[in-house]
């Protein structure tokens, strides 16, 4: 039984291994006709370092996205070529590949944006947050009462964006010396205002928020 259990790992890591080399392959065969945003263009970068499994939780963000760029210049940051094959067929906003942390110094020295926003708690999310210069806000993808949303993380952001009382409510309980009047900023849903899968193209309906294009400004 032992052979015939690593034997079916074995298979299951080779094809992994070969699904993973075709991503790359169909990926480097795209990039070099998507255009770069141009230099300092860039104010305000969602930063995504998950694979497409974790794709949902960026999708909801691309109505109130859309909306921000109109207003202000918006691109993602994909650090998965699986999530970076998809957002070129979905995003909205301009995408820009960053595999590497030597992509990420590329496009902030390149762009140097004001804000930066998280959609997760990736651990890959402090390869960004080292940077100084910029404002970086937890905007989340959800709201529950599951420890995710209470978790002592929050606290390495400087902001973050909440969608109401509920939302203060769990984080004064849950977390020592935060200052939720100075760190907190309640938006309600704005992805409540637009469609959720695909595309997520935004529905017009002007009584509702939005992400705010001034945070910390």
């Amino acid at each position: 039984m032992a052979i015939v259990k690593d034997a079916r790992t074995a298979i299951r890591l080779v094809a992994r291994l070969l699904r993973s080399r075709k991503v790359r392959t169909q990926l480097a065969r795209r990039l070099p006709s998507v255009p770069r945003p141009a230099p300092g263009s860039v104010e305000v970068a969602v930063y995504f370092a998950d694979g497409p499994v974790n794709m949902y939780q960026i999708r909801q963000w691309y109505g109130p996205l859309a909306e921000l760029a109109r207003h202000r210049g918006v691109a993602i940051i994909s650090r998965s070529p699986g999530a970076m094959l998809t957002l070129l067929d979905e995003s909205p906003v301009p995408v820009v590949y960053a595999r590497q942390v030597v992509d990420l110094e590329r496009f902030v020295a390149e762009q140097a944006p004001k804000t930066v926003l998280y959609v997760n708690q990736n651990a890959r999310n402090f390869q960004m947050m080292r940077y100084g210069r910029m404002w970086h806000v937890f905007v989340n993808h959800g709201e529950s009462d599951k420890m995710y949303m209470t978790t002592n993380q929050f606290k390495a952001y400087d902001y973050a964006l909440i969608a109401g009382d509920a939302a203060r409510d769990r984080l004064a309980d849950a977390l020592w010396d935060y200052d939720l009047d100075a760190r907190t900023i309640a938006i309600g849903r704005p992805q409540a205002d637009h469609f959720v899968g695909g595309a997520a193209l935004p529905v017009r309906r002007p009584h509702r928020g939005v992400v705010r294009p001034d945070v910390g400004g």
